[in-house]
């Protein structure tokens, strides 16, 4: 099971069968062809969304692989834990300091991108717990980035 793509190929696959399947394309068509078009074309956008956002294409990778992620998930490594509630407890103090966010949201986007290549490595190795594990991770500096994102684009 392979976690990685290739953007560029991903855009240009939904930009072709988008086109295919736009429901304007079909407005002179039967009225179940229209409705299949706009099934489709829903599908083709939902597909597009989920497999674009690394976060959201592992979590589908796990349903798939039957182990998904619930809310009920959590993390029991306190060492994170402890890092994260400072994470948060950092956002909160600096929601007024841009160069402070930024820096902070360096720091994610660093550990996102280690974080990614791990995921890919588990799901390549076909070790789909350890990859949940990675996947909760990812989820939680998900979180703290919109935290920041939404922060610096306020101020």
């Amino acid at each position: 099971m392979s976690y990685d793509l290739d953007p560029s190929w991903l855009h240009a696959e939904y930009k072709r069968l988008q086109w295919a399947y736009h429901p304007d394309k079909y407005a002179m068509a039967e009225k179940n062809e229209q409705e299949d078009a706009a099934s489709k074309s829903s599908l083709i956008n939902k597909s597009y969304r989920t497999l674009k956002d690394p976060l959201s294409r592992g979590l589908h990778m796990l349903e798939l692989a039957g182990n998904p992620v619930t809310e009920e998930t959590h993390v029991d490594d306190m060492e994170f834990l402890m890092w994260l509630m400072e994470m948060n407890e950092a956002i909160s103090d600096n929601e007024s300091d841009q160069p402070e966010l930024a820096s902070l949201k360096a720091e994610l986007d660093t550990l996102v991108e280690d974080i990614q290549v791990e995921i890919s490595s588990a799901f390549g190795r076909g070790e789909v717990d350890d990859a949940k594990e990675k996947l909760i991770r990812l989820r939680y500096y998900d979180n703290c980035k919109r935290k920041i994102v939404d922060l610096l684009d306020v101020h």
